[in-house]
């Protein structure tokens, strides 16, 4: 089903985009969050691969549900995403260190640690190391997790990709509305679809298309505007935003 996102904005507010995804975020219907897998150039520690995810508006994935887990298991099941058996890290990590390695398990998140889906045998600590973060592995494509150090003393386990997760559509646009007659501009992404609606009452929820052709998105900042005469009634509007083609 086609998902559009609506952003319903003041005509004197001016909001913050959020951080773009590196590809095309996926929507899951558990929770309306939004997931992407991130692959980089050589391997990343858990602490680069959490600061990305923050920078990007997100963080790093948190897997609650046995059905959250496989929704984010089906985006990282691609041999891209894996350096042997070290699957892509997720936002779970072990603090205070101890001595019992399936001890102190938090999310980045403060969510609950209530769901896991360890691999049989872990964690481990394997050889006595403090392994005080989460991914997927350890054995290529597997939905199960595995305790890992942030930098393994093997370069060969260590990570090249990680989930970002965000609360929000991390594409949806940010509308900035100025002057008179009232100029309404955004910044559009490549193959995306985008409709501006104005109301003049919040209270009926009638919206009314500004124009009834869809903008196609092309990456570049895109402006229209709107008449504001004297004594005109406050203006509320909405900009859709979609990533299939309008029927």
């Amino acid at each position: 089903m086609r998902r559009i996102v609506p952003r319903t904005l003041l005509a004197t507010l001016l909001i913050a985009s959020p951080g773009l995804a590196s590809a095309n975020p996926v929507s899951w219907s558990g929770n309306g969050h939004f997931y992407d897998v991130v692959s980089v150039p050589g391997t990343i520690s858990w602490e680069d691969a959490d600061a990305a995810a923050i920078a990007a508006g997100g963080y790093l994935a948190t897997i609650t549900s046995q059905a959250e887990n496989d929704f984010v298991f089906l985006l990282v099941n691609n041999a891209a995403y894996w350096h042997g058996s070290s699957g892509p890290w997720l936002g779970g990590y072990q603090s205070p260190a101890t001595g019992q390695p399936a001890a102190n398990w938090h999310w980045v998140t403060g969510e609950a640690w209530n769901y896991t889906n360890w691999q049989s045998g872990q964690p481990n600590d394997s050889g006595g190391k403090a392994e005080d973060k989460l991914q997927f592995g350890f054995a290529p494509s597997v939905s199960t997790w595995n305790d890992i150090m942030s930098i393994d003393p093997t370069p060969a386990y260590r990570p090249i990709a990680y989930i970002v997760e965000w609360d929000h559509d991390p594409l949806a646009p940010s509308l900035e509305i100025s002057g008179s007659p009232i100029e309404l501009c955004w910044q559009t992404a490549t193959n995306r679809f985008y409709q501006l609606l104005r109301s003049s009452d919040l209270t009926t929820d009638q919206w009314v298309p500004l124009h009834t052709n869809w903008v196609s998105g092309d990456g570049t900042r895109h402006c229209e505007t709107d008449a504001n005469p004297a004594g005109s009634p406050k203006k509320f509007y909405r900009l859709l935003s979609t990533n299939a083609a309008p029927q």
